[in-house]
């Protein structure tokens, strides 16, 4: 039987009630032309049943004003298809809150287009779950704005998989907290490019914890910047893999500063390269322990220049073994 929605003015469509519209079939809801559907009141649109907001085409549901998704309940979200998702406009998403946000499917969200995401409030963010966060393609996450991202909780930090961080730009890195950067995992660490690594900031390198560092790859440690070494504290020097702390460049190894090289284990000592102990300055060849100086092998020892052995102290001397 043919629909009477063709018959009925706006007018008639805008003076249905709830009850009526919630009964309206998929061919009455396809039946509805641009006019019709923005005749609508945003109570006629809560009542709209999940199989006829399934059945409204893409260009349909584009007709429907922005306040119209601002009553959709998590069902009536969850019906719409992907397709749609991609129709939608920003105004639509903008007006979606939070418990509609959470609503989306894994599926939908990812169909959101990158132009679209930054529409979504900041409370929208927030209300996403761990798997709708590790859902986002790579081009989303870049897409958000620097509140967005400030917006991302600590289970969502975490939820974030080690592409989604590759594929961040460096700016976007940069725009989280330190206390977000606290969150990452030793993986998600070592996920990070050289190039995102040598734009870090201080201090967010600063509050990267003991297994955080280790996760660096010796590549990862090339490419730091001197800040980032200056900024260290002595336990995370302490934590340093002797594979890193031997990947440490020449410059690098000076910024840790005397108190870097005190906090230094005596296998790392003994680890690094005789270049590397030649260049350390001589406030730092003076804060050697009497267990560091110990460590020194006969390959560093004899490496070092004269100047560099005159500045070590009496005491220090005295910890040089005969062999």
């Amino acid at each position: 039987m043919a629909s009477i929605i063709p018959s009925l003015t706006t007018a008639q469509i805008a003076g249905l009630s709830s009850a009526t519209i919630a009964g309206l079939s998929t061919s009455d809801w396809v039946a509805f032309d641009a006019s019709r559907l923005v005749a609508l009141t945003t109570s006629q649109v809560a009542a709209i049943s999940t199989k006829g907001l399934a059945a409204l085409t893409t260009a349909q549901l584009t007709s429907l004003e922005s306040q119209d998704f601002a009553v959709l309940s998590s069902a009536q979200i969850r019906s719409l298809s992907t397709a749609a998702m991609v129709a939608l406009e920003s105004s639509a998403f903008a007006a979606m809150g939070s418990t509609q946000i959470a609503a989306l499917t894994t599926a939908q969200l990812r169909a959101i287009e990158v132009a679209d995401l930054p529409a979504i409030s900041t409370a929208g963010i927030v209300a996403l779950g761990s798997a709708q966060i590790g859902a986002l393609g790579t081009g989303q996450l870049d897409a958000m704005t620097s509140d967005q991202l400030q917006a991302l909780g600590s289970a969502q930090i975490r939820a974030l998989t080690t592409a989604q961080l590759a594929a961040l730009s460096s700016d976007d890195l940069n725009v989280l907290t330190t206390a977000q950067f606290a969150q990452f995992s030793s993986a998600q660490i070592a996920a990070l490019t050289t190039a995102q690594l040598s734009t870090m900031e201080t201090a967010d390198f600063a509050a990267l914890s003991s297994a955080q560092l280790r996760g660096l790859s010796t590549a990862g440690i090339v490419a730091l910047e001197t800040g980032a070494f200056a900024a260290m504290g002595s336990s995370q020097v302490a934590s340093l893999t002797t594979a890193q702390v031997r990947a440490i460049e020449t410059a690098d190894l000076v910024a840790l500063g005397t108190a870097g090289i005190s906090a230094m284990t005596t296998a790392q000592i003994a680890a690094l390269a005789t270049g590397q102990l030649d260049t350390i300055t001589s406030d730092q060849l003076q804060a050697l322990s009497s267990a560091q100086i110990r460590a020194l092998t006969t390959a560093q020892l004899a490496a070092l220049s004269s100047d560099d052995l005159n500045v070590l102290t009496t005491a220090q001397f005295a910890q040089f073994s005969s062999a």
